[in-house]
């Protein structure tokens, strides 16, 4: 199983490949990305990474992959891809970061 999530903030911009891989320690590949995103009205240039990581389960994905990137780069979010089980917005990862995504009937 892999894991592909994509980062972006002011923080990547001075940051290469080479030191996302040795920062993690995990099993990964980096490509470095860039990203045209809105603020406010203004469109702003923003490098980022596409990080695949590779044979890793949900929870250790999430403590040893995640969490110390979200410190390092300042993340408030993310887009991650988990094979053919999620796809989407890191924070609504269902039974990772939320509970469901079954609204109670």
């Amino acid at each position: 199983m892999s894991i592909t999530l994509y980062i972006s903030s002011k923080e990547c911009d001075t940051v290469t490949e080479e030191y996302v891989v040795n920062f993690l320690d995990v099993t990964s590949q980096v490509y470095k990305t860039y990203n045209k995103v809105k603020y406010g009205k203004y469109m702003s240039i923003e490098s980022g990474f596409c990080i695949k990581i590779f044979d890793i389960d949900n929870i250790t994905f999430k403590e040893m992959a995640w969490e110390p990137l979200k410190k390092r780069f300042n993340l408030k979010c993310a887009y991650v891809k988990k094979e053919d089980d999620y796809r989407g917005c890191i924070l609504n990862w269902p039974g990772l970061f939320r509970p469901t995504i079954c609204s109670k009937l």
